[in-house]
């Protein structure tokens, strides 16, 4: 987050190191944390995980591809501060569309997805802290 508020300088290699990091704790990773009647442990889990299974497992899915995308974009850096692309989108085929889009963006604008994904699903999911 603060590569991308331009706190810290731009550090490709920190961004694709997260990156893995958030992909290893998301999609499976992140359901298997949550079997059925976990909440018997302490825990800041909301029940709705539960009731709303299939949401909370389709934004743990969202938050693999995301980091997936931080990961592949991490060599083109952040937006420019002009707002002009600095990168020609590819031509899509089936097979690679979701890829050759994350190869195109900006660092910032799949930033700004995952961390509206996390965003989301804790305010679903999790307890609010006192």
């Amino acid at each position: 987050a603060a590569m991308v508020r331009k706190i810290l300088p731009y550090d490709a290699n920190a961004v694709r190191r997260n990156a893995r990091t958030i992909k290893s704790h998301s999609g499976l990773a992140m359901t298997n944390m949550f079997p059925r009647d976990s909440l018997q442990k302490a825990s800041n889990a909301r029940s709705e995980i539960w009731s709303n299974w299939d949401e909370f497992s389709e934004l743990a899915t969202r938050l693999e591809t995301l980091a997936t995308g931080l990961e592949i974009a991490a060599d083109n850096g952040l937006s420019p501060s002009d707002g002009l692309k600095t990168k020609k989108r590819p031509t899509k085929s089936p097979a690679n569309t979701q890829q050759a889009e994350f190869a195109a963006m900006a660092v910032d604008n799949i930033f700004g997805k995952l961390a509206k994904t996390c965003s989301s699903c804790h305010e679903k999911f999790r307890l609010k802290k006192n």
